[in-house]
Order: C-alpha cells, then sequence, then structure tokens
C-alpha cells in the first residue's frame, strides 16, 4: 500500500525526517510489592511510529529489562519482568509518518500486569525547541512557522506618526500583504508551542484568498508562544500581513503572526479626543478609508 505524503508549503522540505527519541525509565519505592511484570503503555505523539528495529533491541538485551513489546495503533506496549528499585531507562525512536499541527501532549503510564489499578500516569509533550512545534498543518498541507515573531505596535505608538504613510508603504510595498483586518479580539488559547488568538472581524480592509471574509465573522491568528506578542481580549487591533496556507476545523483561513505582519492595537475614542492625538487619529482613520475603498494605487 502506498503512503500518500502530504503536499508540504516552501519552507518544509519533502525529505525532512521528523524523528524524536523516547527514553522511558522506571523504578518503585522498596516498600511497594508487585506481583512482579509489569508494563509500560506508551502513548505516542499523534503521527508518530515507532521504529520496530529499536524495540527488537530491547528485547534482545543482555541485561534485558524488557521481555516482548506490543504496539497497537498510537500506542507502544513494553513488558518488563520486574520493576527495579532503582532508576532503570530503556529507549527507541519513532518517525513522524503523517505531520500534524499543533502536536498536543500525550500520555504514558506503567501499571502491574496482575493488578491493573496499580498504576503511574503522566503526560508528556514534544521538546520545545522541537521543529515538530513549529508547524501547522491542516487538511494535505503544512506550513513553517519558524520566522522572526512579529513586532506588536502599541495604540498611537510613537515616532511612527511622523513619517507620512507609512501604513500604506507596509500594506502596498513591503511585503505588500494579502488581507487587512481590523478585528476585536474574542479569546486566548494555548495550542501547544503556540498562542491562538480567536477574533471576530470589526471592518475588512483588504483580502486576496479570504473571499469570505465579511464583518462579524470569526479567523483565528497563531503566534509562536516563544514571542512576545499578547493581544488582549476585547481590545481591537489593526491586522495586516501574509496568507497562510492552513484551515481553522470550520475550514476558514487561519493565519499565523510573524515579521511580515502588521499588528497595531486600535486607539480608543476617548485617547483620539484628547489634543494630543487628534492628529493621529485623524491619521490612521484615514488610511482605514483610503486602503478600505482604494486599496494599493500601485
Amino acid at each position: 500500500r502506498r503512503n500518500r505524503r502530504r503536499r508540504e508549503a516552501p519552507g518544509v522540505p519533502d525529505d525532512q525526517e521528523s524523528r524524536v527519541q523516547y527514553t522511558v525509565c522506571i523504578w518503585r519505592n522498596g516498600k511497594e510489592g508487585l506481583s512482579g511484570m509489569a508494563i509500560a503503555d506508551i502513548t505516542l505523539l499523534s503521527g508518530f511510529s515507532a521504529l520496530r528495529a529499536d524495540l527488537e533491541k530491547l528485547t534482545s538485551l543482555s541485561d534485558r529489562y524488557v521481555s516482548h513489546f506490543e504496539t497497537e495503533g498510537p500506542h507502544v506496549l513494553l513488558y518488563f519482568d520486574s520493576v527495579p528499585t532503582s532508576r532503570e531507562c530503556v529507549g527507541f525512536g519513532a518517525v513522524q509518518e503523517v505531520p500534524v499541527g499543533l502536536v498536543q501532549p500525550a500520555s504514558a503510564a506503567v501499571y502491574d500486569y496482575y493488578n491493573p489499578e496499580r498504576k503511574c500516569s503522566v503526560f508528556y509533550g514534544a521538546p520545545t525547541k522541537s521543529k515538530l512545534l513549529s508547524t501547522l498543518c491542516s487538511a494535505d498541507v503544512c506550513q513553517c512557522a519558524e520566522g522572526k515573531c512579529p513586532r506588536q505596535r502599541r495604540a498611537l505608538e510613537r515616532g511612527l506618526q511622523d513619517e507620512a504613510g507609512y501604513r500604506m508603504k507596509f500594506a502596498c510595498y513591503h511585503p505588500r500583504v494579502n488581507y487587512g483586518f481590523q478585528v476585536k479580539v474574542l479569546r486566548e488559547d494555548s495550542r501547544a508551542a503556540f498562542r491562538l488568538f480567536e477574533t471576530r472581524i470589526t471592518q475588512v480592509l483588504h483580502f486576496t484568498k479570504d473571499t469570505k471574509a465579511t464583518v462579524r465573522q470569526t479567523r483565528n491568528f497563531l503566534v509562536r508562544a516563544s514571542c512576545r506578542l499578547r493581544l488582549e481580549p476585547g481590545k481591537e487591533y489593526l491586522i495586516m500581513g501574509l496568507d497562510g496556507v492552513t484551515f481553522d476545523l470550520k475550514g476558514d483561513p487561519q493565519y499565523l503572526l510573524d515579521s511580515n505582519t502588521w499588528v497595531e492595537e486600535m486607539p480608543s475614542e476617548r485617547l483620539c479626543q484628547s489634543t494630543r492625538h487628534r492628529a493621529a487619529c485623524a491619521q490612521l482613520s484615514n488610511f482605514l478609508q483610503e486602503y478600505g475603498t482604494q486599496g494599493c494605487q500601485v
């Protein structure tokens, strides 16, 4: 049977093999009485398969701790003849056969073979710096998320208003964005190594692929958790950037925020009423009107 490989966006090489190394350590309190054999049940990370050759080596070692193993779907079962009183570890590799976006934590448990209710369970995730956590996938497409972090511009940030047309230059010349939305942040959520911001569109300025984008629709924006960017629920932002290649569970486009994204907090009405900020607010309002109706005149 042929395995269909996922199509990947530029920046995610087709021949890149994602591999992780599992280290399984078990031990017991010397006072604990066990029946003898114990089973370690490891649920692999989504899309991964254990390397059978590695598992077979575990059963052939001279100081063999693992008597045999089984694989059942995403589960790897390691049978230990006994549980030592000192920490003992075994290891095996696993390869990602199916790219999965937003890799979620998985579970592992050790339990008494003859008394399964006596067990110890833990949750684990991919290493925090792993490239597995820097890829967004949906359907058969993956998008690399290892670029630089976006810069967050505060409301009417000082210095920017001194440069005439700076927003239009970003939108139309560098990097010449694919979309421009004014959005209100509804909530923030954690997704593996990403922060997800669910937003409601309050104004559509520009779109390319996202032809269904209209006012009051929701759109998700994601940023790597290692980035400092935080969008505050309840506040509105002007966001402009490049189209992504992935979709949310509803089939709507989702957007990755990176160094090619403009993220600007919208000023409050109270702030714009002050004499000090009136001109800057008028400049922002003029941009929203001009870009929203005329787009890039180049």
